[in-house]
């Protein structure tokens, strides 16, 4: 529950009241949700979850924030309820879709502290799950700077064991990477295509090629 710092001297109408709030009693909560003027910062769709939630008894005052989308406040909700506790993710930074993933996460009994920073989207944080699912050092890929994709042909470098410092420069997007990864499952030398300045297509067609050699030159031997 909040409870407000100095709750005469809150402007009901601003909409950023709830901010201003570190505490709620059950009171304070009470007037707040009662009160038009206050309830109107946020959408329809916003009072309605809200109203829903606070009709049934529950403790609406952690979704007294126009910064949560109704999604979100729905999801907080309901976790809160089933779980009693979501101070894990709990912070209008995190899009729901994020939100969401921990929250599953979190019924799967799934540790989530390698991820859980809302500077992760949401398929970046699945990546760094795969990675710790499969047991791999993630620390090689968790790392804003890769993108999900980037952290998907790391994560699966890593995990079949290829030399990922072949392609692991923030400079190739995951195309790129893709392509340089598949010439190293083939057994190719990459090192001709393994160049940032390449178009992802212009990989694909060298790594073809050399492929192509190495079967015709496997037949001949």
């Amino acid at each position: 529950m909040y409870i407000i710092d100095d709750y005469d001297n809150i402007n009901l109408s601003n909409k950023r009241g709830a901010n201003n709030m570190k505490l709620m009693n059950a009171v304070a909560v009470n007037v707040l949700v009662e009160d038009n003027k206050y309830m109107d910062q946020f959408t329809v769709q916003q009072q309605s979850v809200i109203r829903r939630y606070y009709k049934d008894g529950h403790d609406v005052s952690i979704i007294l924030d126009t910064q949560y989308t109704h999604g979100q406040m729905e999801l907080l909700m309901r976790s809160m309820l089933y779980r009693e506790n979501v101070s894990q993710y709990i912070n209008p930074k995190y899009t729901y879709a994020q939100m969401k993933f921990i929250d599953d996460c979190l019924e799967d009994n799934i540790d989530i502290s390698s991820f859980n920073d809302p500077k992760f989207s949401k398929e970046q944080m699945e990546q760094i799950q795969l990675g710790e699912a499969d047991n791999i050092d993630i620390s090689k890929y968790a790392d804003a700077k890769y993108d999900a994709d980037q952290m998907c042909v790391i994560r699966l470098g890593l995990k079949n064991g290829y030399d990922i410092g072949k392609y692991n420069s923030v400079e190739f997007n995951g195309r790129q990477m893709k392509e340089i990864y598949n010439g190293l499952q083939n057994g190719i030398d990459v090192s001709e295509f393994a160049k940032p300045e390449l178009p992802w297509y212009d990989m694909f067609k060298i790594r073809l090629d050399l492929e192509l050699a190495k079967r015709k030159s496997s037949k001949v031997a």
